[in-house]
């Protein structure tokens, strides 16, 4: 796994929230047959949503939601 380091902009001003971090993933409610109730954020680019959500799927995780936090986004690298 690669974490890059992506500078987070908010409507022109650089975020170092806890909202904008490069993954944070949680696993709690492990039922009896060891399956848990997994909750994420990640920042992701868009071109690497689809395949993201396919190697999740390929490891049998089941992504119920999705979903974008930032409006009128726009990424400048």
């Amino acid at each position: 796994m690669t974490v890059r380091n992506i500078p987070v902009t908010i409507l022109g001003r650089l975020s170092r929230s806890a909202l904008t971090v490069p993954m944070m993933f949680s696993f709690e409610s492990v039922d009896q047959n060891g399956k848990a109730l997994c909750l994420g954020e990640t920042v992701i680019l868009p071109e690497e949503i689809n395949p993201c959500i396919s190697v999740l799927r390929h490891y049998d995780i089941l992504v119920i939601a999705l979903h974008n936090h930032w409006l009128f986004n726009n990424l400048v690298m």
